[in-house]
């Protein structure tokens, strides 16, 4: 996945998890193609998933679309400007 393509699913979904399980879609798994048992880290796609994931928290368009939140249990999740108005920002 690009880092386009990466960008675009998150404001796609507005509100997404950047690696982990929840009850929102995952960044990792879309890259990924599907779940990822274990650690993202360990899977044969771990290296793209970090390279997506950094380009797009790193993108200027990152910066003026997406805000990093917390979720309920403290997990690092990136909302577009859709949500953004009652995300509570960390």
């Amino acid at each position: 996945m690009s880092p386009q393509r990466g960008l675009a699913f998150v404001k796609r979904h507005g509100v997404v998890l950047q690696a982990a399980r929840g009850p929102v879609p995952s960044l990792a798994e879309a890259i990924a193609g599907g779940p990822i048992r274990g650690s993202w880290w360990g899977h044969p796609k771990g290296r793209e998933i970090f390279a997506v994931a950094d380009a797009v928290v790193g993108s200027a368009q990152a910066e003026q679309a997406l805000s990093p939140c917390l979720a309920p249990g403290g997990k690092r999740v990136k909302v577009g400007a859709k949500a953004g108005r009652s995300a509570h920002r960390p």
